[in-house]
């Protein structure tokens, strides 16, 4: 997608929290944007925060856990008829155990080529790039 539109831009990182052959999705709240729809975990870059500051405070704010970021993979654009969101994917690894608090649920999803159900529709995109990815870059078994 083309940067160039006349909604403003908003600059959102995410979590690809990897556990053995599943990531981590978190499902939005009721009654907020995109309700009930399912992402990866994180959320807004506020002023004057790096990417990965940003991202260990959502980590922190919607799951109560610390992870570690292991990489990143190029981000993506995605145009909301109110907003543009460029979305910066890491890959991660939880460093401490999880709960849910600012999320309706959380469940593991293999990792594979066919996406979630009801994935938001900035995550698809992220979700093609980390399959594609993950698949140049398995990780070591044993």
């Amino acid at each position: 997608m083309s940067e160039s539109n006349s909604t403003p831009m908003m600059e959102v990182c995410c979590a690809i929290i990897i556990q053995g052959d599943f990531v981590l999705l978190a499902q939005r709240l009721p009654g907020a944007d995109q309700e009930l729809m399912w992402e990866f975990p994180g959320g807004k870059v506020e002023d004057g925060e790096s990417l990965t500051i940003a991202l260990k405070r959502e980590i922190k704010e919607e799951l109560d856990a610390e992870i570690e970021i292991n990489g990143q993979i190029p981000p993506t654009f995605h145009q909301y008829p109110e907003k543009t969101i460029r979305l910066w994917p890491f890959i991660c690894s939880l460093q401490s155990e999880y709960h849910p608090r600012d999320v309706h649920s959380l469940r593991w999803w293999p990792i594979g080529p066919k996406a979630p159900e009801e994935l938001a529709p900035a995550d698809i995109e992220v979700w093609n790039d980390f399959i594609k990815w993950y698949y140049e870059n398995p990780p070591a078994k044993g």
